[in-house]
C-alpha cells in the first residue's frame, strides 16, 4: 500500500509540475549580423533578476545575477542586434521572508551552484544574443513595445527565446526592460545525473515535480553610446 500511494504522489507532483507553462523557446536561430551603432551596457545601473517557485503554492525564491557586460547595436534609431553575458558566481538571494535569513540564502545560493541546476564550476556565464527586434502595432497593457528574439545559452545548452519588452532609444543611450520566462528543463536544470540508481531516479522526479519547471527573468537594462 505504502508503494501505491508513493507513486500516485509521485504522478500527482509530476502533473501538478507541468501545468500552466507558458514557456517560449525553441531551437536557436540565426542572428542578425547588422551593424551599427554600438551601446554599452552599464552594468551598475542594470539589473537582471530571476525568480523561480514551487508547486502547489510552496512557496518562491528571487534573487539576481551579475552582469559582466553588454551591448546594444543600433541602427536608424532602432535597436537590431545586441550580446549580453551574464556571472552566474555572482547570484543573490533576494528574499524577504522574516524567516529567509542570510545562512539560508547562502545555502539556497549555493543550492543553486551546485551540479542540480546551474552547475557554475563548469559553466560560470551564460550568454543572450539577440537575433531579432520587432516593433509592435501599439502597446500591450503593460507598455511593451517591441517583441525580442534571441538566443539564451545556459548550462551549455543554447534555445531561441522571445519575450516582450519596452525599448526607448535616443541618440545617447538605450533603456530596455523585458520580461522571459524559461522551462529550465529546456537547459538541463534538474536533478537527473547520470548512472542514477532505481532510488536516485525516483527521488530526482520527485525533487523535479516539486520545484516549478518556469523561471521568470526581469531584465532592466541601461545602455550608453560609445
Amino acid at each position: 500500500m505504502k508503494k501505491i500511494n508513493f507513486l500516485a504522489s509521485l504522478v500527482a507532483l509530476i502533473g501538478l509540475a507541468a501545468c500552466g507553462s507558458n514557456a517560449n523557446s525553441g531551437e536557436a536561430t540565426d542572428i542578425n549580423s547588422d551593424s551599427g551603432a554600438q551601446f554599452a551596457v552599464n552594468v551598475e545601473a542594470s539589473t537582471v533578476a530571476w525568480t523561480g517557485t514551487k508547486v502547489v503554492g510552496m512557496g518562491m525564491h528571487a534573487g539576481t545575477f551579475g552582469i559582466q557586460s553588454g551591448s546594444f547595436t543600433v541602427k536608424e534609431g532602432q535597436v537590431v542586434g545586441g550580446s549580453f553575458v551574464l556571472d552566474l558566481n555572482n547570484i543573490v538571494c533576494t528574499d524577504t521572508a522574516s524567516w529567509m535569513n542570510e545562512e539560508l540564502k547562502g545555502k539556497l545560493v549555493g543550492h543553486l551552484k551546485d551540479t542540480s541546476f546551474l552547475f557554475v564550476a563548469e559553466f560560470p556565464t551564460a550568454t543572450f544574443e539577440i537575433a531579432s527586434v520587432v516593433a509592435l502595432d501599439s502597446a500591450d497593457a503593460n507598455g511593451n513595445s517591441h517583441t525580442v528574439t534571441g538566443n539564451l545559452t545556459l548550462r551549455g545548452e543554447t534555445r531561441s527565446i522571445s519575450f516582450p519588452a519596452k525599448m526607448e532609444v535616443s541618440e545617447t543611450s538605450v533603456h530596455a526592460v523585458g520580461q522571459a520566462v524559461i522551462n529550465r528543463l529546456d537547459f538541463g536544470i534538474n536533478y537527473d545525473k547520470e548512472k542514477m540508481s532505481l532510488t536516485e531516479k525516483l527521488k530526482a522526479t520527485v525533487q523535479n515535480g516539486i520545484v516549478g519547471e518556469n523561471v521568470t527573468i526581469d531584465m532592466d537594462l541601461t545602455a550608453s553610446a560609445q
